[in-house]
């Protein structure tokens, strides 16, 4: 079995596994009794409307860091492929971040390795987006994480808030480096590190802020329309946990592993009444599932730039061969 099958195996196992789990451990009746008593209308406006929005806030973080690399780029055409890349993320997420590379490659001319520079950029600079806000979330709730791993969860959130400007700072100062070390960092893989100005690092920060800031928003009008009344702080705070748990790929589209985790996340704050646990696992449920059929439907909205981003990736295999 080769190894991107076996991967596959795995992840469906693994999220085959957690429904199951998830089914057997919950109190059915409550379950639909909580999707039945939300907020259908406003639960479904907010899904649709956020998904726009996050959209536009996505692609203009790309535009913004392609823009620089490809001075032809169009916005329009980033909106698509960005709303292709969706369809594509649900299938197999390197396969969108190859097709999106490959895809640019060929309407630029910029190297494959400085698009995937770029890409890799806006995922770091998340990272830190992330990673912040963590350690914020260390500073005022410090009785989250104890224990003796205490001073290595400080020392990696550190670390991932300050890597887009560390590497900055280190691609700039290539001449006083050894020339293999010099080589490494010269490499357009750094490219996007080395020519964007700090200005350009604020301003693409500020776009996943306010992305990562859209997503909150939108988790806290649906925790609403399921009658939970959690603080706006605390769900600041729980953001960066719940997205890496999501983004680990060991279940598909994180169906399973984000649901057991809210299950402690948000057990303090269900509605009165009925079980907890299974008024949890309606929103989560509920949530996952209509965001991730919203973008298989802009997905199949933009099928065409899915089709050239596929032919991209083909081109580029044929081409190695």
């Amino acid at each position: 079995m080769g190894r991107k099958r076996l991967h596959s195996v795995i992840i469906l196992g693994v999220t085959t596994g957690l429904l199951v789990y998830l089914f057997y451990t919950t109190n059915f009746h409550d379950f639909l009794r909580s999707l039945h008593s939300s907020r259908t209308g406003v639960f479904v406006l907010a899904a649709v409307v956020f998904s726009g929005i996050t959209w536009v806030t996505d692609a203009s973080a790309l535009y913004f860091q392609l823009g620089r690399l490809y001075r032809g780029l169009d916005f329009i055409t980033t909106f698509r492929t960005k709303g292709a890349s969706y369809l594509l993320n649900i299938l197999n997420y390197n396969l969108a971040l190859l097709g999106m590379a490959y895809y640019f490659k060929q309407r630029s001319g910029t190297t494959f390795s400085k698009n995937i520079g770029g890409l890799a950029l806006i995922s770091l600079i998340d990272l830190a987006v992330l990673a912040l806000l963590g350690l914020v979330g260390m500073l005022v709730r410090p009785e989250v994480v104890t224990g003796r791993f205490v001073p290595l969860v400080w020392l990696g959130l550190a670390i991932g808030a300050a890597g887009p400007v560390f590497l900055k700072v280190v691609t700039n100062h290539t001449s006083h480096m050894p020339g293999w070390l010099a080589r490494l960092m010269g490499h357009d893989l750094l490219a996007a590190f080395k020519e964007a100005t700090m200005v350009n690092l604020l301003i693409l920060t500020g776009l996943r802020v306010l992305l990562v800031f859209e997503y909150i928003l939108m988790q806290a009008i649906f925790l609403f329309c399921f009658g939970f009344h959690v603080p706006f702080g605390y769900l600041i705070l729980m953001e960066p946990l719940l997205t890496l748990v999501g983004i680990i790929p060991i279940s598909f589209s994180g169906i399973g592993t984000v649901q057991v985790v809210m299950r402690y996340v948000f057990k303090p704050y269900a509605p009165a009444g009925i079980s907890a646990i299974a008024a949890i696992d309606a929103y989560s449920t509920a949530s996952i599932l209509t965001i991730l059929l919203i973008r298989v439907i802009i997905g199949l909205l933009n099928l065409s730039f899915v089709s050239r981003m596929k032919q991209a990736v083909g081109d580029r295999t044929r081409m190695s061969e």
